[in-house]
């Protein structure tokens, strides 16, 4: 009989331990699925991870959200602040810390690539008045255009780079 309390005991014991490992939260939150279900439930999710992650890893998680919003925009899947982040928790809801890392970035390069598009287009443009009729002290403000449109591809194709860099480096972490 005093066999039969022990284990019993003991069965009650494990079973507990289980229960409460089961119901904890995972030492990491960079390993466990992100609640947003809802804006403030991600608001939440948000400062206890804050808590437990580096502030640079904080840092770059809230770029690549940012990044995410943004190409909700751009998209028009949704405009205002409150669509916008619902919208936003749709996209992250029970991801995980790197796979909205990875959404940040790959999301970042298709606008900079699309951004990059326009822009060359832009220059092209500018050329074709720039080699056009016209006098040269006439053109010296476009010249000045063309040369901060340039400025600024050269600008975005190192972003372009250091995103899909990025992007690589977590996909091979993968």
């Amino acid at each position: 009989m005093k066999t039969y309390r022990h284990s019993l005991v003991f069965s009650l014991i494990a079973l507990a331990c289980l229960f409460l490992a089961a119901c904890s939260e995972p030492a990491d939150p960079r390993t466990a699925p992100i609640t947003a279900a809802s804006p403030d439930a991600f608001k939440e999710w948000t400062a206890k991870a804050g808590q437990k992650i580096p502030a640079a890893e904080m840092r770059e998680f809230e770029e690549c959200v940012k990044e995410i919003r943004l190409g909700i925009m751009l998209r028009k899947e949704a405009s205002g602040v409150d669509p916008v982040a619902w919208k936003l928790c749709e996209y992250i809801n029970g991801k995980t810390f790197g796979e909205v890392l990875l959404l940040g970035y790959d999301t970042e390069a298709g606008a900079v690539a699309k951004e990059i598009e326009l822009q060359r287009a832009n220059m092209q443009k500018i050329e074709e008045r720039l080699n056009g009729p016209g006098s040269d002290a006439a053109k010296a403000p476009l010249r000045d255009h063309y040369a901060q449109v340039k400025d600024n591809v050269e600008k975005l194709e190192a972003r372009l780079k250091k995103a899909k860099a990025r992007l690589a480096e977590l996909q091979a972490k993968k």
